[in-house]
């Protein structure tokens, strides 16, 4: 977007300020803003673009920006954001990367994204993780909502039809595998809505149940 721009002559020279980039968090009012409070220099030419870029940067949800000049009086900026593919541990968001960053508080609501948890400094290894299992789920349309991991480094997920795994530290793709042919097995001898399964044992697993719908009326 174009802006024409139009300062005190006194205090700057008339220019025109491009933004550029796809963009959901930031409105051109946020960069004007942040120029102005940078105190401009009285003429073009003394703008100083890299404090313009580090100011732009430091916005939390900014994953790169360029600034540029062309002449007579045309200041260029492109704007890359960072995109929201989890949810972590429930405060911020993380990039499909594994970067972790913020949004701004009004839009810090994110509906049907991937939560992830675990300790501080462990997103990538939970994002990977999750990348891992959703594969070998996936071809078994099963599709995981959330993913966990605790201070034991044991793992635990919830898919999205809300079935609870407990998977624990060690085996997974085994254990994985194993929940795979006996919720098929499940499905065949029991109409009963399943609550979790706990694969951690050496041989079988460990099933809770949900209470069963009432068809009564009130």
């Amino acid at each position: 977007m174009t802006l024409n721009w139009i300062k005190d002559i006194n205090k700057f020279s008339i220019y025109n300020l491009v933004i550029t980039g796809e963009r959901h968090y930031t409105c051109d009012d946020n960069i004007k803003q942040i120029i102005l409070t940078l105190g401009i220099s009285n003429t073009f030419i003394e703008i100083d673009i890299n404090k313009i870029k580090n100011k732009i940067q430091n916005i939390p949800w900014i994953k790169n920006v360029n600034v540029s000049k062309q002449w007579p009086n045309k200041l260029k900026i492109h704007l890359v954001e960072y995109k929201p593919y989890a949810k972590w541990n429930d405060t911020i968001f993380i990039d499909v990367e594994g970067i972790i960053f913020n949004l701004p508080i009004l839009q810090n609501i994110q509906e049907n994204l991937l939560m992830l948890y675990g300790p501080e400094g462990s997103q990538k290894e939970v994002l990977n993780m999750y990348f891992t299992m959703q594969q070998q789920l996936k071809s078994h349309n099963f599709n995981i909502k959330s993913l966990s991991m605790n201070t034991r480094r044991a793992w635990q997920l919830i898919l999205v039809n809300h079935i609870k795994l407990n998977i624990g530290k060690k085996d997974i793709k085994k254990r994985l595998n194993h929940f795979i042919e006996l919720y098929k097995i499940l499905k065949q001898v029991t109409d009963k809505r399943i609550e979790y399964i706990d694969l951690r044992y050496h041989s079988g697993a460990a099933v809770g149940w949900l209470p069963l719908l009432s068809n009564t009326i009130h």
